[in-house]
């Protein structure tokens, strides 16, 4: 895996958001100073009445105020930012912002592969019921990494875990179908898969296709009770030959 991505929150670098910190702390700090001069002033006016060492009373008024001041700016401060964050990142109660995913685009377009898996599971974690980030990494791994059992599992996560459209829920079968066939070499873990199809989209071409295909096993598996063929290399061999197999959906 390639060198770590810096990852942002909510759109903004996290170093960004230091040096953000950093230049509200200054602004405090200088706001301050007129508040260490009041402080000050008070402090003699105090010294003057009650008798106190007045260069004491003096450095402990200005510390005070200086410090008081300093406080109640960073409060200010950060209830502004509070604010402004509640305009612009709204809670789940109102219309939600659109998840930005274009670092992990980025680093797949520059051929960053690692580092762009790295990005999609993070924002996997960040977003979980978001399908983007699971169906982008299963692409990712099952084509240019050629990780397959990743990419299906990362298929098999979105469904569970994601909020899915119709297409996506077709779509999700097909690619598990197309993994175990012909990347995994292991027909048997497609079949729940194409029975999904049938049960889901009975009114589609690809639940009739499914249902060829379901027939096709289970002929073979009757046939390697028997003892007359193996089922996984009987049903590869009919999908390299047959044009119509799931090979070339």
């Amino acid at each position: 895996m390639g060198r770590p991505c810096v990852l942002s929150q909510g759109g903004t670098d996290l170093r960004d958001r230091d040096s953000a910190d950093r230049v509200y702390q200054l602004k405090a700090l200088l706001w301050s100073l007129p508040g260490a001069f009041i402080g000050l002033l008070v402090g003699v006016l105090v010294a003057s009445r009650t008798g106190v060492n007045s260069a004491l009373a003096a450095l402990v008024g200005a510390a005070v105020g200086a410090g008081a001041t300093f406080g109640t700016i960073r409060l200010l401060m950060r209830a502004a930012g509070s604010a402004v964050q509640t305009v612009y990142t709204p809670s789940g109660a109102s219309t939600p912002i659109k998840r930005d995913y274009s670092l992990a685009q980025s680093l797949a377009a520059r051929g960053r592969y690692g580092d762009a898996v790295a990005a999609y599971q993070s924002h996997a974690v960040e977003f979980p019921d978001d399908p983007v980030p699971p169906l982008q990494l299963a692409r990712l791994l099952g084509g240019r990494l050629q990780r397959h059992e990743e990419a299906a599992g990362w298929l098999r996560h979105a469904r569970t875990h994601c909020t899915l459209t119709a297409g996506q829920e077709l779509m999700v079968a097909q690619e598990l179908v197309r993994i175990y066939v012909d990347e995994l070499q292991a027909p048997r873990r497609a079949m729940p898969e194409l029975s999904r199809i049938v049960a889901g989209f009975p009114d589609l071409p690809a639940a009739e296709t499914a249902r060829r295909e379901l027939e096709a096993m289970r002929e073979l598996l009757a046939r390697e009770h028997d003892g007359l063929v193996d089922f996984t290399a009987a049903y590869l061999k009919r999908a390299r030959e047959d044009p119509g197999g799931p090979s070339d959906r």
